[in-house]
């Protein structure tokens, strides 16, 4: 009984070790998303296993987004269709993009602080998370901003994407 366990213990651990790998091998690189192939790419994400590698995902998204602002609607909308499958994606995406913008401000990396605020914007815009995130984190935005009053680019970004 104790070799059957140890047998399919080891088969369950390779399978996990395998779909971990895979996944990582296809979100490793940043995404390259442009508003031809966003359809293709969604249904290649949607093969993957997005519960286990959501973290992976939400890396490679943020990087992709932070190499290309341009194209930061397009990752908006990647993320929008993700969303209404798996909206834990579209909050931890949320939480993280919050983060990192607090870490810029405070290491005073002003074109890290325009795109995290450009990427959110967007997101609200296209409604990700938006209960949660009006409720739980518009408030550090909001904080920011009045301390930001000297920097006035970045809150009239603010002000751009979220229409106030």
């Amino acid at each position: 009984m104790k070799n059957f366990l140890d047998d399919n213990f080891v088969a369950i651990f390779e399978i996990h070790l395998n779909s971990t790998n895979f996944i990582s091998s296809h979100l490793h690189p940043p995404l390259q998303v442009n508003t031809d192939n966003i359809k293709d790419l969604v249904i290649e994400l949607f093969r993957e296993d997005l519960v286990r590698g959501k973290g992976l995902l939400i890396r490679s998204i943020m990087t992709a987004q932070a190499q290309a602002t341009p194209f930061t609607n397009v990752y908006a909308a990647v993320i929008a269709v993700i969303n209404t499958k798996f909206p834990d994606i579209g909050d931890l995406l949320l939480d993280r993009l919050i983060l990192q913008f607090k870490r810029s401000y405070l290491r005073n990396q002003k074109a890290v602080c325009l795109s995290t605020v450009m990427f959110v914007g967007h997101l609200v815009n296209q409604q990700v998370g938006c209960k949660t995130f009006d409720c739980k984190n518009s408030g550090h935005l909001i904080l920011c901003t009045e301390i930001l009053y000297g920097q006035k680019s970045i809150v009239s970004t603010i002000t751009k994407q979220y229409g106030y």
